[in-house]
């Protein structure tokens, strides 16, 4: 019956990683609409993004992660639209923390990929059942983030 509607497995994923990709886009855009205070707002915006996307849609986030490479060429492309404006919307709020001074003095796009790898991965190893909850993960993902995992900076 499916099939009715799809006209494969892979026209199935596709639809999956676009509605799930353009949901977060949405979700971070509404966010930096509401939030003016840049530091809040990449707060926000991480915070959402674990919580509300990868820890809440874990299935689709999985699905975004792993299988992502059996789309077709033509499909990945589609995707790469979605990926670039992800990757625009973070590295503009780096980029006007780094201006005020905020932030660090590291490559944006270093800081990028290193956020999105940390909420990707935490699909990985989070648990409901276990000891922390979605928020107490993105807290903790937050304080690694904004403040390092040294005591005092050696470099």
């Amino acid at each position: 019956m499916i099939y009715h509607y799809f006209s494969d497995k892979e026209e199935i994923l596709f639809e999956i990683i676009q509605l799930a990709g353009k949901d977060l886009l949405k979700l971070l855009d509404d966010i930096i609409e509401e939030v003016n205070e840049p530091v809040e707002c990449l707060e926000k915006m991480i915070t959402a993004h674990i919580v509300d996307w990868c820890l809440k849609r874990k299935k689709e986030t999985k699905i975004i992660v792993t299988d992502y490479a059996w789309l077709t060429k033509k499909r990945k492309e589609t995707n790469i639209a979605i990926e670039r404006k992800l990757y625009s919307i973070y590295k503009k709020k780096l980029t006007e923390l780094q201006e005020k001074g905020l932030i660090i003095k590291t490559d944006p796009t270093v800081l990028c990929f290193s956020i999105f790898g940390i909420i990707a991965n935490s699909i990985r190893w989070y648990r409901d059942t276990g000891p922390l909850s979605k928020e107490e993960v993105a807290q903790n993902v937050i304080h690694v983030l904004f403040n390092g995992i040294l005591k005092e900076k050696i470099r």
